[in-house]
């Protein structure tokens, strides 16, 4: 952010702000390994802080927990926006008439009709959400916010939602790296 006058933080700890522990779980350790990768020193709080709330509300020391792991900034992800678009199976009918033949044969009439007709139903791949997440680096020390950015993900219900996450990091590492706020 501007006015931001410090280099690196020496130590990164990752929170991913979302109740469910293993996609909390997940999202961390990506940050990590990309971090760590570049040679940021990282450490995830899944393990450590397993409940948000309570390290919220024992903010004090949760804090003095960090700075005693030799952590200088937190990495906060979250989301702040979601919407999703749910596609329909629709069923497709298609009727062929083949013909009527009326032919009179010893004083009676034959009567012959023919015709099919077909329904189709096929499985749609268009549900999506599309969601915004803020990441945000904070000083420890003065608790104030030094880096942020919001994206926007798109997930096919189709998508291997693990290459996402793991594009959804390295986007966001990069533009860190970028702006020389990690290693």
């Amino acid at each position: 952010l501007p006015g931001y006058q410090g280099g690196p933080p020496q130590k990164v700890a990752v929170v991913a702000d979302e109740d469910r522990m293993m996609i909390r779980t997940a999202l961390e350790n990506r940050f990590v390994n990309q971090l760590a990768w570049d040679g940021q020193p990282t450490i995830g709080t899944a393990a450590e802080f397993p409940d948000l709330a309570e390290a919220r509300k024992n903010k004090e020391a949760t804090i003095a927990k960090l700075r005693t792991d030799g952590v200088d900034a937190i990495l906060i992800t979250r989301l702040v926006g979601q919407t999703a678009y749910q596609a329909k199976a629709q069923q497709t009918f298609s009727g062929h008439y083949v013909g009527v033949t009326v032919t009179p044969d010893s004083g009676d009439w034959d009567t012959s009709i023919g015709s099919y007709s077909t329904y189709s139903s096929a499985p749609r791949s268009d549900d999506r959400s599309h969601m915004l997440l803020d990441t945000s680096l904070y000083d420890l020390k003065s608790g104030q916010r030094i880096w942020s950015c919001i994206t926007e993900t798109t997930i096919l219900e189709t998508d291997d939602k693990l290459e996402i996450a793991d594009e959804f990091v390295a986007k966001v590492v990069a533009a860190m790296h970028k702006d020389g706020m990690v290693r």
